[in-house]
């Protein structure tokens, strides 16, 4: 198919479905590179941090192009690598199931090969590999069967301190176990992804953020969003250890039926946490135990990376609402597939058709 052959080695271990793990590597450079292109890919979603710093979020495609083989992600590295000393964290998130527009692999792992010019880094059993002790599983509800991914369940009690940066101690972490060079099952043949990476916003403030409370009454803190957006949940708190935080939109029961929420587990004193897996609604609401201190509310927009070229108005207004409706609605749509943002994010043709028309009227070439 025209892609290079692999050097790396697929690194795994036997997890249960709904599982974290953290991967690390760190390695030296005779000089900063004017390219460092990496090639990774994971069963079922990643996060990328060089040196400490955020440089993919939510990486990786659904499973997959064809049933049995995996799409991989292409970035460069080269503004986040320094001269020196190196670092490399990625934490996976594997599904470890089946949902209407994915089909899990049965292996957690990634593989990553970088090019940096004279440097080669690629995964194999040098790497260091830990499940996130911090993630684990809420109780019911689950998402509905039509999900493959679950709810986030985040124990901060048990988190593992700044572990993508580059000063941090792994020495106790256990090596990467080795499962074969690709192609190799269940993985298989390794396909580059179609489209961009999702564009990632900042921390951005809700619209009513001047109403929030300031000490949680332990009623439910509604914090609007300024349309239907899909979006990461933040929260800056001060409070004991051993309180739960649930966190979930106004589209929690879209469709009638359970969809996506997180919750959070509290530590002891002051600590921030952003959920990574996207929520999507017209609001979030946060329900947070009374006493708790409220030090910041925030928000983390992804969407499809495109720009919206084609436009329309007229002197009705109620038509031009109704075309900036239709325009944020097609754009949420826009994900792994042509899909719906929550109740089941899976591809129907019978939408497709619709909406791929409309993509060519209303989005630049990276929408094509």
């Amino acid at each position: 198919n025209g892609i290079a052959p692999w050097s790396a080695i697929v690194v795994s271990h036997s997890s249960p479905a709904n599982t974290w793990t953290c991967y690390r590597k760190n390695f030296a450079l005779d000089e900063k590179p004017k390219s460092a292109i990496a090639r990774l890919a994971v069963d079922s979603k990643y996060w990328l941090w060089v040196n400490g710093r955020l440089v993919v979020y939510e990486g990786e495609l659904k499973r997959g192009p064809n049933p049995l083989d995996t799409y991989f992600d292409r970035v460069d590295l080269a503004p986040y690598l320094q001269k020196g000393s190196n670092t490399i964290a990625v934490l996976a998130w594997y599904w470890g199931k089946d949902g209407y527009s994915h089909k899990s692999s049965g292996k957690a792992g990634l593989v990553f090969e970088l090019d940096a010019g004279a440097t080669k880094v690629a995964s194999d059993a040098s790497w260091k590999m830990l499940r996130h002790p911090a993630y684990g599983s809420t109780g019911d509800p689950h998402p509905n069967y039509r999900m493959s991914d679950d709810n986030i369940h985040f124990d901060a009690r048990l988190d593992l301190g700044d572990w993508t940066a580059s000063n941090f101690d792994d020495a106790v972490w256990p090596a990467a176990v080795t499962l074969g060079q690709p192609p190799v099952a269940p993985w298989h043949q390794l396909i580059e992804r179609p489209i961009p990476q999702w564009r990632t916003g900042q921390l951005t403030s809700y619209e009513n953020a001047r109403e929030l409370p300031h000490v949680s009454d332990g009623k439910p803190i509604i914090a609007r969003l300024p349309r239907n957006l899909s979006i990461s949940p933040y929260l800056k708190i001060k409070a004991p250890a051993g309180l739960i935080i649930d966190m979930r939109t106004d589209n929690y029961k879209g469709g009638s039926e359970y969809n996506y929420r997180s919750e959070y587990v509290t530590k002891e004193g002051v600590q921030e946490f952003e959920s990574l897996a996207y929520l999507n609604g017209h609001w979030m609401i946060y329900s947070i135990p009374a006493g708790v201190e409220i030090l910041d509310l925030r928000y983390r927009e992804t969407r499809y990376d495109t720009d919206f070229t084609g436009s329309f108005g007229c002197d009705d207004p109620f038509l031009n609402s109704l075309w900036m409706k239709a325009r944020n609605t097609m754009n949420l749509n826009m994900r792994d597939c042509i899909q719906d943002p929550d109740r089941e994010r899976a591809q129907w043709w019978g939408d497709e058709v619709i909406v791929l028309g409309q993509i060519l009227y209303t989005c630049d070439n990276r929408a094509h």
